[in-house]
């Protein structure tokens, strides 16, 4: 590992937990929005962590921050994203089951 890969890496180890969700989140795609709907918080606590994650990584984007957390993870996430939402509207399934 370079010197500075291993920094980056280090970079992403100072993140909380919380943060790291919201990164993770993040970088697969969802808006601060859907991220607050996800883990059930407000969206200016989800724009607070998201400054907060810029602002550790040092990064501007979140085109970098996808990048840092594929690197960080290194194809060994323990807490994959979440699948997309749905598109189906509650009880489509039953009534398409029913059928």
């Amino acid at each position: 590992m370079s010197a500075h890969q291993h920094r980056d890496f280090s970079r992403v180890q100072n993140l909380t937990k919380r943060e790291i969700e919201v990164a993770r989140l993040a970088a697969a795609g969802l808006s601060n929005k859907q991220i607050a709907e996800t883990l059930v918080i407000s969206l200016n606590t989800v724009d607070s962590h998201m400054n907060n994650i810029f602002s550790k990584l040092g990064i501007s984007s979140r085109g970098e921050l996808k990048t840092l957390e594929q690197f960080a993870d290194n194809g060994k996430n323990p807490h994959p994203s979440p699948p997309p939402p749905e598109t189906a509207r509650a009880g489509e399934g039953e009534e398409a089951e029913q059928r």
